[in-house]
C-alpha cells in the first residue's frame, strides 16, 4: 500500500483494494487444533456478543449450533482486519473481501462450502470483526436467475453496497448487469475476459474491425476526411498489426499480466533505440509515460 500510494497517490488509477481472496476452508467447518479448541471453549469476544445481541459465555453457549462456523468466521475476519488496517494506515483506499458463496436460498452444511469466509450468513460477524473493510463482495457463478438474484439480494444491504467482483463470462451472465444496476450495485466484473470463442488472431482482427466505424466517425465529426495513406503510415500500420497479433498470440501461452507487461516493453525499447542509435534524447515526460 505504501508503494501504491507513492506511484499512484496523485492519479488514483487504483480506487479500491481486495484483501485476500475467497477466504474460508472446505471440508472442515473450523480449526480443531489444541490452540483453537482452547479459544473455542473460552469466552466469546464481547464485541461480537454485543453486536449480535447474544448472552455472554463460551462460543457454544453464546451461539449454539452456529458456534463452530461463527468462531471460524470471526478469527478469519480478524486476520483480514489486521491486514486491511495496516494497509489503510499506509494509504486509505476503500478495501473489500470477496466471498466464495453458499446457497442463498436453501440451508447448506458448512463443511460443503468455504466455511468462515464472508458468506451471507456471517456478514454481521465480518462487519464486527473487520471494520476496516468497506464492503463484502460476492463471486457469483450461478447461471439460473433465481439463485443468481438471490445472491445479489443477500449482499445488497444498507450496510453493504453490492459490488459483484466476479461473475461468469458466458452469455447467460450478461443479463445480470442490468439487475445489479437496478438494485443499486456499484460494480460488475465478469471473470476471465480473455476467453473468446475465436482464436487469438481472429479476436485481434475483430477488436480492430469493431473500432473502425467509431474512428471514422470521429475523423468526419472533426471536419476531416480520410486521405490516401503514405508509405510511412502503411509501414507503421503493418508493425502495429504485428504487435497486436503477437500480443494476442501470447495470451494463450502465458498469463494476461505477463503478456501485457512484455508487449509494453516495446515502448521502452523504441525510446532506448532512438536514444542510442538516432541520438534522439527522450523527453522528460517519457519515464512517466512508461509508468
Amino acid at each position: 500500500m505504501r508503494h501504491l500510494r507513492e506511484v499512484d497517490g496523485a492519479r488514483h488509477t487504483v480506487i479500491m483494494v481486495q484483501v485476500e481472496n475467497e477466504t474460508g476452508t472446505y471440508g472442515s467447518v473450523r480449526d480443531y487444533s489444541p490452540v483453537a479448541e482452547a479459544l473455542f471453549n473460552g469466552p466469546a469476544p464481547d464485541a461480537l456478543v454485543q453486536a449480535l445481541g447474544r448472552q455472554p459465555g463460551n462460543w457454544r453457549a453464546a451461539f449454539g449450533e452456529d458456534a463452530d462456523e461463527f468462531f471460524h468466521a470471526w478469527h478469519i475476519a480478524r486476520y483480514v482486519e489486521q491486514v486491511a488496517e495496516a494497509g489503510r494506515a499506509e494509504y486509505a483506499l476503500p478495501m473489500y473481501a470477496n466471498a466464495a458463496l453458499r446457497d442463498p436460498i436453501n440451508d447448506q452444511d458448512a463443511s460443503t462450502y468455504a466455511s468462515g469466509g464472508p458468506t451471507w450468513n456471517v456478514i454481521e460477524i465480518w462487519k464486527a470483526a473487520a471494520p476496516s473493510l468497506s464492503l463484502l463482495a460476492p463471486d457469483v457463478y450461478a447461471r439460473d436467475h433465481r439463485t443468481a438474484t438471490a445472491h445479489f439480494a443477500r449482499y445488497a444491504r444498507p450496510d453493504n453496497p453490492l459490488l459483484v467482483v466476479e461473475i461468469g463470462n458466458d452469455g447467460r451472465y450478461a443479463r445480470y448487469f442490468y439487475h445489479v444496476l437496478g438494485v443499486g450495485g456499484i460494480g460488475f466484473a465478469p471473470f476471465g475476459l480473455r476467453i473468446s470463442e475465436f482464436g487469438p488472431q481472429a479476436t485481434a482482427f475483430w477488436r480492430m474491425a469493431f473500432a473502425l466505424p467509431l474512428i471514422v466517425a470521429v475523423i468526419y465529426a472533426g471536419g476531416r476526411k480520410l486521405g490516401r495513406p503514405t508509405m510511412f503510415s502503411i509501414i507503421a500500420g503493418v508493425f502495429f498489426g504485428l504487435d497486436i497479433a503477437f500480443w494476442h498470440a501470447s495470451l494463450v501461452l502465458t498469463s494476461v499480466a505477463n503478456s501485457t507487461f512484455i508487449v509494453n516493453l516495446g515502448n521502452a525499447a523504441v525510446g532506448l533505440v532512438a536514444w542510442i542509435a538516432l541520438k534522439e534524447r527522450p523527453a522528460k515526460i517519457w519515464p512517466y509515460a512508461l509508468g
